[in-house]
């Protein structure tokens, strides 16, 4: 991808680019609805977070982990960060925006500007971007991208939404992190949530809020995240004892498991973390009917992240376990 040129806009009649390759460009979409219409709904709120009453989207059926919310192209498809040459910056910007026909430059005007010093242009990108890394090479920069449906996902410090950037597509695309209720808003995290408060404020300040979502609120959260850091890498601690105890990892991985999904927390990475190992253990020494189903659901954690395959991370993670011969689980997700 191009990391020459700021920022590029396509005519409006363009299609989407579906061909296999990336696109160095911002993009303009007139037509980008999601593939699956009937799963959420954008609506007032009334939850305030630290970021005031404003829109949000609504889940409009029940959704599990994995299941997938839609795609949208961005409008916006920009290098980050934008902070310095400010004025450069938002006169470019001023001109791609201008292009955009009026429907979606309406919209694009209505997203919330928590940045202002910044300009109502690149404060809005600010404040609604969605980082996105494209693994070309070691030195890539970041982009922001931008996109109206998605943009009206609020953020909340455990959220139950993830996105992932597809390249083929050139899209966002949004799955269930954790079981969704009808008439839930949906939420994602602006910031990296599996760290303590303070650090995760200290990631939200370039959208110019603070949170006080129930994890912000709730003075126990922090140590709730440390014990799931903790219990995360209980399994590798194990595998470091000379004839580990596989029942007793699978045991209290299981427990683990069990604990997270009582109290809501499936988007944290220790949740990941105990399916693989179960999966791994349990489809090589126990039960395959358990660590199938433990791999599954794995991967559909894996693959809404990241929007790829689970398959290679199994095999890297049998290898440090124990050297398990790796045709026993080729078929994990078949």
């Amino acid at each position: 991808m191009s990391q020459s040129a700021v920022t590029h806009c396509l005519n409006a009649s363009s299609p989407p680019n579906n061909n296999g390759s990336s696109h160095p460009s911002l993009t303009l979409y007139q037509n980008s609805n999601p593939i699956v219409p009937n799963c959420y709904r954008i609506d007032r709120t009334s939850v305030d977070h630290g970021r005031g009453t404003g829109m949000g989207m609504f889940a409009t059926c029940d959704m599990e982990i994995g299941d997938f919310v839609f795609a949208e192209n961005p409008v916006v498809f920009v290098l980050d960060p934008l902070d310095t040459n400010q004025d450069k910056h938002e006169r470019l910007l001023g001109a791609c925006v201008s292009r955009m026909d009026e429907p979606t430059r309406d919209a694009f005007f209505e997203l919330h500007n928590g940045r202002q010093e910044l300009g109502e242009i690149m404060g809005r990108i600010k404040s609604n971007e969605f980082p996105i890394v494209v693994e070309e090479d070691e030195e890539s920069e970041p982009f922001a991208a931008i996109s109206l449906k998605t943009a009206r996902i609020n953020h909340n410090c455990n959220p139950n939404v993830v996105y992932h950037f597809d390249e083929p597509s050139f899209s966002i695309r949004v799955h269930a992190i954790r079981p969704i209720s009808s008439g839930e808003q949906l939420f994602r995290s602006y910031c990296n949530h599996h760290l303590p408060r303070s650090e995760r404020h200290l990631g939200l300040k370039p959208y110019g809020f603070t949170c006080t979502c129930p994890a912000c609120s709730d003075p126990e959260w922090d140590d709730d995240l440390s014990k799931l850091e903790d219990g995360l890498y209980q399994p590798t601690t194990q595998f470091e004892i000379e004839n580990p105890d596989i029942d007793t990892i699978i045991s209290e991985s299981m427990q683990w498991i069990k604990t997270i999904e009582e109290v809501g927390l499936q988007s944290h990475r220790a949740y990941y973390g105990h399916l693989l190992t179960v999966g791994i253990m349990a489809q090589t020494f126990g039960s395959k009917e358990t660590g199938r189903a433990c791999l599954n659901m794995a991967q559909k954690i894996y693959f809404a992240n990241v929007g790829s395959d689970l398959a290679h991370l199994i095999e890297e993670s049998a290898r440090e376990a124990g050297n398990i011969e790796m045709d026993i689980i080729t078929t994990y997700i078949k």
